[in-house]
């Protein structure tokens, strides 16, 4: 679902009213999987007020703050859409062409391994797309510029008065550029498919009851102490409604437990 700024109506909830009261902007994303994507094209193309209703409807139940979050939102802010993913294309060896990729023409991030947010790498991938592209094409400018030393093809540069390896780009041939992208291609494949495959177990996870079974940890405090800790969070009221408060006090409290029980 949606990217949201809140209004400058003061929420009820802390959390929320801290953040209008300083202008901030909040980005809150629903999902859900219990529909069909006839239905998520509906939602997509139904009015402001439905879709936020809809978003209403379906957290009722919950936090008092979501709800409050999503009623603090700016009319005409939020939106839907179905959430895609695929398989990542198929890059094939020897004269075969890849699925996409083709002779001086390549891809790279969405156009050629789409996936779900639920692991925080889309854009981490695409990136590291780009530095693996350019690590290859720069390999090749070096190889060429080996190649060139090596026929001692030379010209002279007229500040320096020194000799300078040339190459034409005749040397670049359009096989030998089509090779160099169908193994960038495979290296790319290779470790961003494993992505993919992450991205979508953890969006089954996520929207199935499964999750609540999912281990829980505290950073510093080992699994035999856990329960205790997190009793002892429970005790003390220590959660979401202390808003900003929560992270600076759960960490004192879970620092003064860790020294008390180490004593």
């Amino acid at each position: 679902m949606p990217f949201l700024t809140p209004s400058g109506d003061s929420a009820v909830e802390e959390v929320v009213a801290t953040a209008v009261s300083k202008k901030r902007q909040i980005m809150w994303q629903l999902s859900f999987s219990d529909t069909t994507e006839s239905d998520g094209r509906v939602l997509r193309g139904s009015s402001h007020d439905h879709i936020f209703n809809t978003a209403i409807s379906r957290t009722q139940s919950w936090f008092p703050a979501v709800g409050d979050l999503i009623k603090a939102t700016l009319p005409g802010e939020i939106w839907a859409t179905p959430l895609y993913d695929r398989d990542a294309m198929v890059v094939l060896r020897g004269n075969d062409q890849s699925q996409m990729g083709a002779g001086r023409v390549t891809v790279l991030g969405d156009a050629c391994h789409p996936m779900s947010m639920f692991k925080g790498q889309g854009a981490n991938q695409a990136l590291e797309d780009a530095v693996l592209l350019a690590s290859k094409l720069s390999q090749r400018l070096q190889d060429l510029r080996r190649l060139a030393q090596k026929r001692k093809r030379t010209a002279v540069d007229d500040v320096n008065n020194e000799e300078i390896p040339q190459f034409s780009l005749a040397d670049v041939t359009p096989e030998s550029m089509s090779n160099l992208l169908r193994t960038f291609e495979r290296e790319m494949i290779g470790r961003a498919d494993k992505k993919v495959k992450a991205s979508r177990a953890a969006a089954a996870l996520y929207h199935s009851p499964d999750v609540f079974n999912e281990p829980v940890g505290i950073h510093g405090v080992n699994e035999a102490t856990l329960p205790d800790v997190l009793q002892l969070l429970k005790d003390k009221r220590i959660d979401a409604n202390l808003g900003e408060a929560l992270e600076d006090t759960m960490s004192e409290e879970v620092s003064t437990f860790v020294v008390s029980t180490s004593v």
